[in-house]
């Protein structure tokens, strides 16, 4: 299901204003490791991993080598949300809930 860009806008709204403690692999567009040291960072495009054919355990997989192997050198990570998988997971269930409320 495609949702217009004007729905997604909207939930890139409501995304940026939630507080983001746990994250589903598959809501994830790409993963960034702000490191210490040379390379300053490492971006991993999840997006493209998926296209390659990776599934969300072989993701997961390569994201958590990644963290081992950067172990001390690793300061933060970044998470850039793929607002249109959220809004698609999202998007029919307050259809839903909104619709009861009626």
């Amino acid at each position: 299901m495609r949702l217009p860009p004007d729905v997604i806008q909207k939930w890139e709204t409501i995304v940026d204003n939630v507080d983001k403690d746990h994250i589903p692999i598959d809501c994830v567009k790409k993963i960034i490791f702000k490191l210490n040291g040379r390379p300053t960072q490492k971006t991993f495009n999840i997006a493209n991993l998926r296209k390659q054919g990776l599934d969300e355990d072989e993701i997961q997989v390569v994201i958590e080598r990644a963290a081992s192997e950067y172990g001390p050198d690793l300061r933060t990570l970044e998470f850039i949300l793929d607002v249109e998988a959220v809004a698609e997971i999202l998007q029919p269930e307050t259809d839903e809930l909104l619709r009861g409320i009626q």
